[in-house]
């Protein structure tokens, strides 16, 4: 059995709804990157035993903001960290229908266009910044706090002489994807929801990184290498 908590807007602590989740209904897909070597959204589904104060809360809150959710194992080990997806459907029948809640995970800030300008270094004469301090510097201007950013030592060799982008050219995923794929990186979110850097093109065949243990995955995949040589 699980524990899933929610945090309702304006309310400061979390709600504990685990009594009322469906034995065995909680699926959850991780994937690190697309074929693209992108970063993707992670998520999760439920599956609730109606109850009518619960659905009229969820479906009394605005569409512009979030129903913060974490899940938990029996033993206390986060599982998931993200918050309920804005589209609810609740299914009226003869009989009472179950809740059934997607969630996704934290990253939902990165798929906004940026606010303002963004440009590192300051000026062209100014040193090289590594991929590092691009990479948090992004994460913290899309709304996120330094303690979101797990410190995995990832990515502070290599260095970028300029990047600058428009207000609004690029979402805030776009653009780290953009950044990260070209030194072979990808940002990912662990189970509390924290950002790290997974190297994905690696020669050695042991990944570098955080990849979670105890997960069930529910989708098949495949892990191969190919060597290639080029004219």
């Amino acid at each position: 059995m699980i524990t899933l908590l929610l945090q309702f807007p304006g309310e400061e602590q979390f709600t504990d709804v685990s009594a009322l989740v469906r034995p065995y209904s909680y699926v959850q897909n991780n994937r690190l990157f697309n074929e693209g070597c992108e970063s993707v959204v992670d998520t999760a589904s439920v599956d609730l035993t109606y109850d009518r104060l619960l659905a009229a809360k969820i479906m009394d809150v605005p569409s512009d903001q979030k129903i913060l959710c974490k899940v938990f194992v029996k033993d206390g080990m986060a599982l998931f960290t993200g918050y309920v997806a804005p589209v609810l459907a609740l299914r009226k029948a003869k009989s009472v229908q179950d809740i059934s809640l997607d969630i996704r995970d934290h990253s939902f800030r990165l798929d906004v266009p940026l606010a303002e300008d963004f440009q590192m270094p300051v000026s062209m004469s100014s040193p090289a910044v590594t991929v590092r301090s691009l990479y948090e510097a992004i994460i913290i201007a899309a709304g996120y706090d330094a303690s979101d950013i797990l410190s995995d030592g990832m990515g502070v060799t290599e260095t970028i002489t300029m990047v600058s982008v428009e207000k609004g050219q690029y979402t805030y995923r776009q653009l780290l994807d953009s950044i990260l794929r070209d030194h072979g990186y990808v940002v990912s979110l662990d189970a509390q929801g924290r950002f790290y850097l997974y190297r994905w093109n690696s020669g050695q065949y042991l990944p570098e990184g955080i990849v979670d243990k105890n997960l069930s995955v529910v989708e098949a995949f495949e892990v191969a290498k190919q060597d290639e040589s080029h004219d």
